[in-house]
């Protein structure tokens, strides 16, 4: 999963450069909410082949709908890519906010409380409904 299908991910990269290895198949997904109620299911999923088993997934849900990954990989049958949901594992980045050490009271609080309410977020497994057992998470530290 990634935040802009125009950059390779983060995440992708480390799992790279620790298995040295890729997958048969990878698929590269982005979630967008969109600003209308609800999307409709024939705009949902937006696939394309990259190539050598490259694979882009725009994924656009309204602020009214519950984000199901799950489903939406489900229906990329309609679309000729067969995705066996049993065997499918979800490479998921994850940011560690840490405050740097020297910086003004003022900023030393702001931070703190900043990382505090970014702890209260949902997990992205559970927003996005993919079952725990098949998440990977990869991650790292970001100073702010």
């Amino acid at each position: 999963m990634t935040r802009d299908l125009t950059l390779l991910p983060v995440a992708l990269l480390h799992a790279l450069k620790h298995y040295k290895a890729l997958h048969e198949r990878v698929v590269m997904m982005q979630v967008d909410t969109e600003d209308v109620p609800h999307v409709p299911p024939e705009r949902r999923i937006e696939l394309h082949e990259v190539g050598k088993g490259f694979y882009t997934m725009l994924l656009r849900y309204g602020f009214m709908d519950q984000p199901n990954v799950m489903r939406a990989l489900a229906q990329t049958r309609a679309q000729h890519l067969h995705i066996n949901l049993m065997e499918t594992s979800f490479i998921i980045g994850r940011e560690r906010l840490r405050t740097r050490a020297r910086r003004g009271a003022f900023w030393h609080w702001r931070n703190r409380l900043f990382i505090m309410l970014s702890g209260l977020a949902l997990d992205a497994t559970e927003f996005f409904r993919i079952p725990p057992n098949r998440v990977v998470e990869l991650g790292g530290q970001i100073e702010i």
